[in-house]
């Protein structure tokens, strides 16, 4: 007996200033556990709404009724976000970055574009090399935002097709697309 009570010391009596910190505590932990609860509830009538469904649009209408972000407006988002970062560049310095990025051939002649890409490696959104500068925060951002899209639109492709089917009255174009970029970010790759 001697030997447990050594290990096992007796509890200390709590001041009452502990105790009231730990019905606080708890008070907390079950309004946190409630509303995970409401949250997991939610969910379920979500995916039983969702089931009931036929085709896209009523998955659409399903996701609208319970306020949850379609994966449409996500694309148009990102959309917005690239071509917003892409209008801060020469339309050159933008080819340069998305066919980097893509691997696609691209290498701009430089009678023709020689200011626009010395502009750019002053600025340090190209290298020397005039390879896209990863280190600077805008071109890193592109990078991101272009990963996100590409992820976006092959996780969710099903939902986003049929919704932009409806808005550009064409089938989706690939990210990795000079036709998308054209279309989406208004960059085009110079010929030659």
């Amino acid at each position: 007996v001697k030997e447990h009570q050594a290990n096992h010391p007796p509890l200390r009596p709590f001041t009452r200033d502990e105790f009231d910190k730990l019905q606080v505590d708890l008070a907390g932990a079950r309004t946190a556990l409630s509303d995970k609860v409401i949250q997991v509830d939610e969910q379920a009538k979500l995916i039983e709404d969702l089931k009931l469904t036929k085709d896209a649009t009523q998955v659409q209408e399903v996701l609208k009724a319970h306020a949850v972000s379609e994966p449409f407006e996500e694309f148009e988002k990102l959309v917005a976000e690239l071509k917003k970062s892409f209008a801060q560049f020469d339309n050159v310095v933008s080819a340069v970055i998305l066919c980097k990025y893509f691997n696609k051939p691209f290498e701009p002649t430089w009678d023709d574009y020689q200011k626009e890409v010395q502009a750019a490696i002053r600025d340090e959104i190209l290298t020397n090399e005039a390879e896209p500068n990863d280190e600077d925060v805008t071109v890193s951002t592109i990078h991101s935002n272009l990963m996100s899209l590409g992820s976006l639109m092959e996780k969710e492709h099903k939902v986003i097709e049929p919704a932009y089917e409806a808005e550009f009255e064409t089938t989706p174009i690939e990210v990795r697309k000079p036709q998308f970029w054209l279309m989406h970010f208004g960059v085009s790759v110079p010929k030659g």
